[in-house]
């Protein structure tokens, strides 16, 4: 292949269901999604990198809007420490300047970044803390999303009613089969 030509991005099927839909995401990849869209990465750059369809991943915010969110938020967080440590660095740098008024500069802004992270510290100590999930309830959630609707009714009713027929029942009122 010439130098001068993009490498050729082999795409790889995304998995599919029992149902033939398919399967959302890992969080994993969902992860690696954002944190190359937080970094400024174009759609069709984190596609050819991840070797998925661009039009697949763009359509992952408005499909998994929780969960893009969610990874959106940790990656832009990740994104922001990363920015503010690479600041201080250079205000530290700043502080051993000959010239007084960049030192001074400095020091107050490092002083103040400072303070703004006790005010930080001190609201999150007092923030409500949601629920932390169960492990069995990770699992179920893991289930259901990896099910369409249509595959997740036929499992209830494969449990509630083991012995009648598959497919849409009668046209008249629903009938309770009961116990027995």
């Amino acid at each position: 292949m010439p130098p001068d030509e993009p490498p050729k991005t082999v795409r790889t099927p995304a998995p599919r269901t029992r149902g033939g839909h398919h399967r959302p995401p890992s969080d994993a990849l969902l992860a690696r999604v954002a944190e190359a869209r937080a970094e400024g990465t174009t759609w069709p750059a984190v596609a050819a990198r991840l070797g998925k369809g661009e039009s697949t991943i763009r359509r992952w915010p408005r499909k998994y809007p929780d969960r893009w969110l969610a990874a959106m938020l940790r990656a832009e967080r990740r994104q922001a420490l990363d920015s503010g440590a690479e600041a201080v660095l250079v205000l530290r740098t700043l502080l051993r300047s000959a010239d007084p008024k960049l030192q001074r500069d400095a020091a107050k802004l490092l002083i103040g970044l400072r303070v703004d992270l006790a005010k930080l510290d001190v609201k999150a100590k007092f923030a409500p803390q949601p629920p932390a999930l169960t492990p069995e309830v990770t699992q179920v959630v893991a289930f259901l999303n990896g099910h369409s609707d249509a595959e997740l009714a036929e499992l209830a009713r494969e449990f509630l009613y083991p012995a009648l027929p598959a497919g849409p029942g009668p046209t008249g009122p629903a009938v309770d089969p009961g116990p027995g």
